[in-house]
């Protein structure tokens, strides 16, 4: 969507590159370069806020035309939001000040704590004072598609990750519930690799139902990392979400976690990853 962009919001933010729609960027390079719109316009009096810890996104402050600002999660940064033991700073021309703790939010994952930085960041700019910006995700809840959990039943709890559409997301998905997991994985195929989510399945996953068009490709890399990692999941290829939640459902004992978290688009079964993740919903709340 931004291939075609020709005019910049005053302030951008990039959260992370990794590779990702594939199927439509002939290559990586060109996805780099579609990201980059979103500041390519900008002016002098503009901002760009950017992920300090991706080496991608930290690469293009040689390159932007306007402020950069950053957040990070493992680093301090120049200007911007980062994070110290597990306390969100922020810092600016008048120095550090608090803004919350990860003990106070109610989002779950690693990944999260990185979104909550690129936020304030982006309030930090407007004038927002640090504590107001504490206040407001401390209260946050989460959305839906993005590791809602759905119900728990019998002792198992499960997860709509359906907004998961890419390796990367399912990782930090897998990372934020932990313990005892099946997953859910498989969909429209946008030609970016499975290799690395292969090693976490095969790492933090017990079992797992295969399901779209990608359920091969994702097998195949999971048969790669068991080979070299000396440890099994088990696999299952299903032609529904449907069935994939009952095969779940059976490999599933109290206390286990079951994910929908596809790593994959959706557009092989579903309009997009909304009805995807309502239709898993609807699946989950109607078990008996």
């Amino acid at each position: 969507q931004l291939m075609t962009m020709n005019k910049c919001p005053t302030i951008s933010v990039i959260t992370n590159l990794s590779p990702n729609h594939l199927d439509v960027h002939k290559s990586m390079s060109e996805y780099i370069e579609a990201k980059e719109n979103i500041w390519r316009l900008q002016t002098k009096e503009d901002y760009v806020v950017l992920n300090w810890d991706n080496p991608l996104t930290r690469a293009m402050v040689e390159r932007v035309p306007s402020i950069p600002v950053y957040f990070s999660r493992l680093e301090e940064v120049p200007f911007g939001v980062f994070m110290r033991d597990d306390v969100f700073i922020a810092r600016n021309f008048s120095g550090d000040e608090k803004i919350c703790s990860t003990k106070e939010l109610m989002l779950v994952g690693v990944h999260n704590w990185e979104n909550v930085a690129a936020a304030a960041a982006a309030c930090l700019i407007q004038g927002v004072a640090p504590h107001v910006i504490g206040q407001a995700v401390a209260a946050f809840k989460g959305v839906e598609h993005r590791l809602e959990l759905v119900r728990e039943f019998e002792g198992v709890k499960y997860y709509n990750d359906s907004i998961a559409s890419s390796p990367t997301r399912t990782v930090a998905g897998l990372e934020a519930i932990g313990g005892d997991i099946v997953l859910i994985a498989g969909g429209y195929d946008k030609n970016v690799p499975f290799e690395a989510l292969g090693f976490d399945i095969v790492r933090g996953v017990r079992a797992v139902a295969l399901i779209g068009k990608t359920a091969g490709k994702i097998e195949n890399a999971i048969l790669e990392a068991e080979k070299e990692l000396g440890r099994q999941v088990i696999k299952c290829h299903l032609s529904s979400l449907k069935e994939a939640v009952l095969w779940s459902k059976e490999q599933a004992r109290p206390g286990t976690n079951i994910l929908l978290s596809p790593a994959c688009a959706s557009f092989d079964m579903f309009r997009n990853f909304e009805e995807r993740g309502r239709h898993f919903r609807a699946i989950v709340n109607s078990l008996y």
